[in-house]
Parts: structure tokens; sequence; C-alpha cells
């Protein structure tokens, strides 16, 4: 996919990262993405890879996540 990192950051924590999109996919008629994202926080950068689906109703559930 390739699409351009989304900024994201928590001010209640100070947390804050970018999530890029790096795969999408379709199972049993759900629609997957695969992404990476970062977290840079008073400890220092953790990256993390994970995947969200599209449920029924327009929902997207995090079914995977680990850091890399």
């Amino acid at each position: 996919m390739g699409q351009k990192p989304v900024p994201w950051a928590n001010p209640d924590t100070g947390s804050q990262g970018t999530i890029t999109t790096i795969a999408e996919s379709s199972t049993n008629n759900k629609l997957c993405r695969q992404f990476e994202t970062s977290r840079e926080a008073f400890d220092g950068v953790s990256i993390y890879r994970g995947e969200t689906c599209m449920e029924r109703g327009g929902q997207w559930t995090v079914t995977a996540f680990a850091p890399i």
C-alpha cells in the first residue's frame, strides 16, 4: 500500500508516533489491514506491527499487535 504515515498523539501520556498501512487483504469477505506503528515516549521509541480487521457494521478490531 505504501501510504503516507498518519501521526497520532496522546495528550494524557505525552506519547506520540505514526501509523503506516503496509498491506491489505480480504479473508472470508473480511477486510484486514496490516500496519506498523511507532511510539515515542519518555522511555524511548518502540516499533510495533499489527493487524486490524473490519467487522460487520464497519467497526475495526485489532486482531494482532506485537513489538518488532
